[in-house]
């Protein structure tokens, strides 16, 4: 597949209603979103999105980034367990 980058970006929903529609659309909808939680705590939103490598997924977050201004962003490096 050659996939070797992964993130874990987050967002609020405190900039209102139709930011939290147009988000949870672009979850739906984004081919590099494998997975999409809205979840209780700091994040309302959090995703695991996936790329080729590393500085091509740091580019591609730039949308997000534009749509989400609070945007967190948590890049894997290494994998210390899995289920």
């Amino acid at each position: 597949m050659g996939l070797g980058a992964q993130a874990y970006p987050g967002s609020t929903a405190s900039a209102g209603v139709s930011y939290a529609l147009e988000f949870r659309e672009l979850m739906n909808t984004d081919s590099r979103i494998v997975a999409a939680y809205e979840t209780l705590g700091t994040l309302h939103y959090t995703m695991k999105v996936i790329d080729t490598g590393v500085f091509r997924m740091r580019g591609s977050l730039n949308d997000l980034d534009d749509l989400a201004p609070d945007l967190a962003t948590s890049l894997v490096t290494k994998r210390i367990m899995q289920d």
